[in-house]
């Protein structure tokens, strides 16, 4: 278990391109197209990515899940650096 007096965890949710549709997306009347998901094997490299940023920048990672069409994190940290974490990983 973890201790949420030694601050904030973060659940964070990263979605793969057109996988979902928002209700900005249908006030805006974007017109979705066809949504991107990983095969098996993306999804390992995704898994190996994720460990690779956990260590290098020396995240504290309670858990996280790779699917086909997202990902979860749940992270721990000051609620300031969160933008900049998710941007990191985002980016890989």
């Amino acid at each position: 278990m973890f201790s949420l007096q030694d601050g904030p965890v973060f659940h964070i949710t990263c979605v793969m391109h057109n996988t979902r549709v928002s209700q900005r997306m249908i006030a805006y009347q974007v017109k979705s197209k066809e949504p991107l998901c990983m095969e098996t094997q993306e999804e390992e490299q995704l898994v190996r990515m994720c460990c690779e940023a956990i260590r290098e920048d020396k995240l504290k990672v309670y858990a996280f899940n790779v699917c086909q069409d997202h990902t979860h994190l749940l992270l721990k940290c000051d609620h300031t650096n969160l933008p900049g974490i998710v941007g990191r990983f985002k980016s890989r």
